[in-house]
């Protein structure tokens, strides 16, 4: 085969095209089968020299439905066949002519609400069949084939033992006024739903306001409501507790069902009231109607628990007593407790088998997004998809499947961009009227429950595998569907919960009777849902309405917005992948309008900077402001008039020695004036300077000259011994500022270097044992000095150099003083001064928290906070007294490239990047993630370093190509989110996340949690033996 494709023909067949025409369709067919699904084989096969094409080169799928292809109906041949195709026929209006062996029900246009009907229909003509084997065989002589003639079984009775029955009549008869009744055992669901009640008698209560005409008396609804629950034993049962636990009691009648008549102003003033008396254990039914009665108009209020009901019954009950109000005799309906006795015989270690191995190994992957607000009510939103409805229907026909699970994969494929795992598992509704029960699909009653979900993606399957893969399980998911929730956990042996959003496919049959339209009015939200979003879809004959409740305190509107908006566009995404033959890994994109905004909110403002090297403020300061003192230390002050003259004077003697253009220096000296003296003069001599703390040991310092190719090192006299004990091999200059006063103080150097040559190397700690520099070019350091001054407000300030000066912090603090012709304040021994004669000061964490009270330092204007998070208590104690910034930046991404002022009480954040830096969050295949999403902080822009020095291994594992910008991006290592407000937040190191117990933990967000302690100044975890 060189070129096929298959479609849906007359929409009722899968036929296949494939060219060259002379393949021998047998074989053909045979293959495919091996390859796919029974049901997405296709019933007819049509061979072609040349498939068409259309003008992008890909098959012209419009132009094959257009041909003219006559499809050939496999005549059906037994009896069952013929029965099934006549079911088929009447339930999905398909001519019977049209219908053959080899039809599928899903390209006839069945789905789970037809599937349901045509298993009813069968069981009248004495075929038994689940819906999970006609959704899983589908082809009707394979459907056909898997019926029989054999009874439907009648499960066991499960209603409980007299001694429970003797129970109930000594404690409860009297207060429930019983006389004949029966017990029976509650399922999963209602002992869910009751268990919330205990608590909270509001919960799971629905309020359904039926309009009534005006014509019909009250006493006639209310009679005829009296007689529909004589007629149906779910609307007559009530709940207690016995030894046993929860117990479900049968009524044999109706007498003292709660009735009334009421006249109000506004019908919400009887709902809110009706509303709190809730229902309780104990009550005598949890059942009630009203006739409300409003100036202008009238209203049969039912108001009903849910453990009497469940979505699919609430038409059936408002259709039964309108039924009965219009005069109309009643179909008599199967009992509920059918399927309390089904439930019960079901073989429970089958069961545990079950869920034990489909969820063996599952990691969850809980939907972790920000908190905004702090209201209790839970949050709705709602949308109409883009994608018309007929596309997504016939889409689901095209792969072989039906609408919900189109659906279900496309919230699946949703929530795997949002929590960045190939291993998804969701709540899933299952309306449950596909069990073996006899008129099932008629019951009232509860019979839907919740199941873990389960889809597995691998971006190396087709489309076409995982939509298989998910289509299979439905059924065995649908047969293990009772199981209480509480054991399914268990047996899969996860410890928190297993999912945290729920996914609801309501497709609700059409009820005979002329209804009211607000009759059809939804659940109203329940607060006690403990899911995070849950999404809820509903198509109607014409259109589909998708509905999303979401928990406030665990995500904020604009989330919820966020993730509704990308399940639209995931819709369209499956519909158009498929369509392509795409594969899994085509999922992950984002909506353009997604990816867009975040890429916006990852760019720092474009603001051109006037200089081009690290020194050219310093220098224009010097010229313009010769008298503005520089540096000052214990007591010393050299004017920038001085300083600049003295670093000529050494720049000179520097060039003679060899110091050039891309030659790098070192500067080894202690905190003294000489200090920021050696660091000018390398760079006017055109060279790259190399700080290193005169007290790191020998072989520390011998390593950084011999691995940067050091060509002179600048010192002070202080310092010649240590000097001359290394033995250098290189020219060393020694410097002292009383010597340099009264020397030459011009220089022009015979190079300049440019933006894009080293102005500085600094040495990190690094993975291999040794330090590993990181050259920082000019343009870089320029841009984070003059960015970081103005966002801190800070030009013409008293800074003080408090940093270790080896590392690149003390080079942040230089050059933002001497790029806003601030003064550099060398720290002395005696700190406590320095901090009340300064303006501004950096600090770590800890550092800040042993200052003690801020009112000790009048004059400290600016306290920067970086390295470390930065917990809740320090932020309200000096933020209230400072401008308290929080600052953010390695030394591969130029010192700083994220500073942002903390306001009391405000989110602690890095903010945004600042102008000409990009910051990314990506996952680990470098795409885009969602706002809120945990993901891996990236750098671009003028920011990024363009090496380690020497290690080019390590180079190319964290200096990568921008797949934005084509430029170059630093991989932090840090884990971070963009924040809906646009600023980021750092949430620790990616390599101190671990598994413990079948749960990512972030070991740093443990220690930041503990951090927000008000009595914690340090705090760190960790994992202990593997088990704690």
């Amino acid at each position: 085969v060189i070129a096929a494709a298959a479609l849906v023909k007359d929409k009722t067949h899968l036929v296949g095209y494939f060219s060259p025409a002379d393949v021998n369709v047998g074989e053909l067919r045979e293959f495919v089968a091996s390859q796919l699904p029974v049901y997405m084989v296709p019933a007819v096969w049509i061979g072609m020299d040349n498939l068409p094409l259309n003008t992008n080169g890909k098959i012209d799928r419009r132009a094959l439905q257009a041909l003219d292809a006559d499809v050939t109906i496999e005549p059906l041949e037994t009896a069952e066949e013929i029965q099934l195709a006549q079911v088929w026929s009447d339930v999905l209006g398909v001519p019977f002519a049209d219908i053959g062996r080899t039809s599928s029900f899903f390209a006839l246009g069945g789905d789970s609400i037809s599937s349901i009907k045509v298993v009813a229909e069968c069981a009248k003509l004495g075929l038994t069949l689940t819906v999970a084997k006609l959704m899983t065989e589908a082809v009707l002589h394979r459907v056909a084939q898997v019926s029989s003639d054999a009874v439907t079984t009648v499960w066991p009775s499960s209603q409980l033992d007299t001694s429970i029955a003797e129970e109930v009549k000594i404690f409860w008869s009297d207060k429930l006024n019983l006389d004949d009744f029966s017990v029976y055992p509650v399922t999963p669901l209602q002992g869910g739903m009751l268990y919330a009640t205990l608590s909270d008698p509001t919960a799971y209560v629905m309020q359904l306001p039926i309009p009534i005409d005006s014509a019909v008396e009250p006493s006639t609804v209310l009679e005829s409501f009296e007689r529909l629950v004589e007629q149906h034993e779910m609307l007559r049962t009530t709940f207690v507790t016995t030894t046993t636990g929860l117990t479900q009691i049968i009524r044999e009648d109706a007498v003292g069902v709660e009735t009334a008549s009421v006249a109000v102003d506004h019908l919400e003033e009887y709902l809110s009231e009706d509303m709190t008396r809730g229902f309780e254990l104990g009550d005598k039914f949890f059942v009630r109607l009203a006739v409300v009665s409003e100036p202008c108009a009238r209203h049969a209020v039912l108001t009903i628990h849910h453990a009497l009901y469940d979505g699919w019954s609430t038409g059936m009950i408002v259709s039964d007593l309108m039924d009965l109000v219009h005069g109309k005799p009643l179909v008599p309906r199967a009992p509920f407790r059918t399927v309390v006795d089904y439930i019960e015989a079901q073989d429970k270690s089958k069961m545990e088998a079950f869920w034990r191995s489909y969820l063996s190994g599952v990691v969850p992957s809980p939907l972790t997004l920000t908190t905004a607000t702090s209201t209790v009510e839970r949050g709705s939103l709602s949308l109409t998809p883009t994608l018309p409805l007929q596309s997504m229907t016939d889409a689901a026909k095209r792969m072989g499947t039906t609408l919900a699970v189109f659906t279900k994969l496309a919230w699946a494929a949703t929530l795997r961009k949002f929590t960045r795992s190939n291993d998804i598992v969701l709540g899933q509704v299952m309306a449950n009227r596909d069990m073996p029960v006899m008129g099932v699909d008629r019951i009232i009653g509860p019979l839907l429950s919740t199941v873990p979900c389960r889809v597995q993606f691998d971006d190396s399957q087709t489309l076409q595998e995982l939509v298989s893969a998910v289509q299979n399980q439905q059924g065995t998911l649908s047969a293990n569907a009772h199981a209480s929730l509480v054991d399914v956990k268990r047996w899969s042996g996860a410890d928190g919960d297993l999912y945290d959003t729920l996914f609801v496919f309501q497709n609700l049959p059409d009820v005979d009777a002329d209804l009211p339209e607000s009759s059809e009015d939804a659940l109203p939200p329940q607060t006690t849902s403990h899911h995070v979003f849950e999404l809820g879809v509903e198509p109607s004959s014409t259109s589909m309405t998708v509905n999303g409740l979401y928990d406030p305190l665990r995500m904020s509107w604009s989330q919820a917005r966020s993730l509704l908006d990308e399940f639209d566009y995931t819709l369209t995404q499956l519909h158009r992948e498929w369509d392509r033959a795409g594969h899994v890994s085509a999922l992950w994109d984002l909506s353009p309008a997604r990816e867009d905004a975040v890429l916006l909110a990852s760019q720092g403002l474009v603001s051109p900077v006037e200089f081009t090297l690290l020194h050219e403020p310093f220098e224009t300061t010097a010229k313009l402001q010769p008298d503005l003192p520089a540096v000052e230390f214990e007591g010393s002050v050299l004017s920038y008039g001085q300083l600049n003259a003295q670093a000529n004077a050494v720049a000179s003697e520097l060039v003679e020695v060899g110091a050039a253009v891309g030659s790098c220096v070192a500067v080894i000296m202690d905190r003294c004036l000489e200090f920021p003296i050696g660091l000018m003069a390398v760079l006017k001599a055109g060279g790259t300077m190399m700080p290193q703390d005169a007290s790191f040991p020998a072989a520390r310092l011998a390593y950084a000259l011999h691995d940067a190719g050091t060509v002179a090192v600048v010192t002070t006299e202080a310092h010649r011994g240590r000097i001359q004990e290394m033995r250098l091999d290189i020219p060393v200059v020694y410097i002292d500022t009383s010597e340099l006063a009264s020397r030459e103080s011009e220089f022009t150097p015979a190079q300049l270097p440019s933006g894009d040559n080293a102005a500085f190397i600094v040495y990190t700690s690094g993975s291999t044992g040794q330090p590993k520099g990181v050259p920082v070019l000019h343009k870089s350091a320029l841009n984070a000095a003059i960015q970081c001054s103005s966002r801190l407000e800070m030009r013409g300030a008293r800074i003080l150099q408090f940093l270790a000066i080896g590392f690149d912090g003390c080079q942040w603090e230089t050059w933002m003083a001497f790029s806003s012709a601030s003064t550099l304040v060398l720290r002395t021994s005696e700190l406590d001064s320095d901090l009340k004669n300064v303006d501004m000061v950096a600090q770590t964490v800890t550092g800040l928290s042993l200052m003690g009270d801020p009112s000790n330092y009048p004059n400290l204007k600016c306290v920067c906070v970086g390295g470390e998070a930065m917990p809740p208590h320090l932020r309200d104690t000096w933020a209230e007294h400072v401008r308290l910034a929080n600052v953010y930046g390695p030394s591969e991404g130029s010192m700083i490239t994220h500073v942002e002022v903390i306001a009391p009480s405000s989110a602690i954040t890095i903010g945004s990047p600042i102008p000409n830096v990009v910051s990314y969050v990506l996952d680990d295949s470098q795409r885009v993630v969602p706002v809120g999403v945990v993901g891996e902080l990236y750098l671009g822009g003028v920011c990024v370093s363009p090496c380690y020095v020497n290690l080019p291994e390590q180079t190319a594992e964290r200096f990568l190509v921008d797949p934005f910008t084509g430029g170059r991006m630093f991989r932090t290592g840090d884990c971070a989110r963009l924040l809906p407000s646009g600023k980021f937040e750092i949430l620790g190191r990616k390599d101190s996340q671990v598994k413990l117990k079948g749960y990512r933990v972030e070991l740093d967000e443990v220690g930041e949690a503990m951090m927000r302690h008000g009595s914690v100044i340090a705090a760190a975890a960790l994992v202990k033996d593997k088990t704690h």
